[in-house]
């Protein structure tokens, strides 16, 4: 079956757009999931993806490991820090790992949304506490909470743990309105410090020596399959002396993505090569479980177009229609000739 041709290919070029434009509802909540044992996550995920098939959690639902949730915090934490209890130095990272392991312990957590009139909110917030009582811990957020929460805890920053969860409270700003649909280029920014870049706007994180590689393979609507993959992913990128970022995206009623990368300094080839070593072995392993990325890198092409041979060979007959002269995207998910 030929699919997806015009979606993601190189047989067209995007000359207009259109946004279909919604109402803002009258109460919008964020959902935080925090689970409880990391055994559960197969059920978690199966619990996620029925809310998500009854409407009841509409939005993406993100569902990161522990390495990922931590990387999103961590530059807005330091920065309190620095800013509002004056620390520096060896102090100042002491002070943000003790923050993280106060705000952050468990190795996953999601984060959604919910919307509607307040009736509405209030329902779909009792059935997600009902469905997830006793696997997760839940928390409601939405502004007047954190404002409120910010404010008492920001009073009280003298005391340690007020001075860490008024912290976290500063990072957890931006993404929360990531749950409300609202873009936020915190995880550049995080990135842009871990690699000592905090002069840098997002967009030039390019100038930093800040590496990243992704492999993000598609995955079914099931929870058990999908947990094995993804710690499958995890241990196999372990043998490579790297920790795996993982958030589990769960984009439609029938479809989750996992979203995973690889951090490194592209100043140091040996680390390049390591990465790019370990990044095969992951592409490689997520092929050998019958899945296939979403999206794909430039160098993973060859990969991904000799997967089928009848396959690719027609979209090949149909480039030298559409594009006889390789005008677009040259390279990128066709055959050579």
């Amino acid at each position: 079956m030929l699919d997806g041709l015009f979606f993601q290919g190189n047989f067209g070029v995007v000359t207009s757009a259109c946004f279909r434009l919604l109402p803002r509802p009258p109460k919008q909540v964020a959902v935080s999931l925090a689970l409880r044992h990391e055994r559960d996550l197969p059920l978690f995920l199966n619990l996620l993806a029925q809310l998500k098939r009854e409407r009841i959690m509409s939005s993406v639902t993100h569902v990161g490991n522990r390495a990922r949730t931590r990387a999103s915090l961590m530059h807005g934490i330091v920065g309190y820090l620095e800013a509002h209890a004056g620390l520096s130095g060896e102090a100042l990272g002491e002070q943000a790992q003790r923050a993280l392991e106060i705000v952050a312990p468990d190795q996953w957590t999601s984060l959604g949304g919910i919307s509607g009139t307040s009736r509405q909110v209030a329902a779909a917030m009792a059935e997600i506490k009902s469905r997830m009582r006793g696997i997760s811990r839940v928390t409601f957020i939405d502004d007047d909470k954190l404002d409120l929460g910010y404010a008492v805890l920001h009073s009280l920053r003298m005391i340690p743990w007020a001075r860490a969860n008024a912290a976290a409270i500063a990072a957890i700003r931006p993404l929360h309105g990531l749950a409300s649909g609202i873009p936020t280029d915190a995880a550049i920014d995080n990135l842009l410090w871990r690699f000592g870049r905090t002069d840098l706007p997002a967009e030039r994180l390019a100038e930093s020596n800040c590496g990243v590689l992704f492999v993000s393979p598609a995955l079914p609507m099931n929870g058990v399959f999908s947990t094995s993959v993804v710690q499958g992913m995890v241990a196999l990128a372990t043998t490579f002396s790297h920790e795996l970022y993982v958030t589990i995206n769960i984009e439609t009623e029938n479809s989750m993505v996992a979203v995973t990368n690889l951090l490194f300094d592209r100043s140091d080839a040996e680390a390049c090569m390591r990465a790019k070593a370990c990044a095969d072995a992951l592409h490689a392993y997520v092929k050998s479980r019958g899945l296939e990325v979403y999206r794909a890198r430039v160098d993973m092409m060859s990969e991904v177009v000799g997967v089928s041979a009848e396959y690719w060979s027609t979209v090949r007959k149909l480039k030298n229609v559409f594009d006889p002269d390789n005008v677009i995207s040259p390279g990128r998910y066709n055959v050579a000739d």
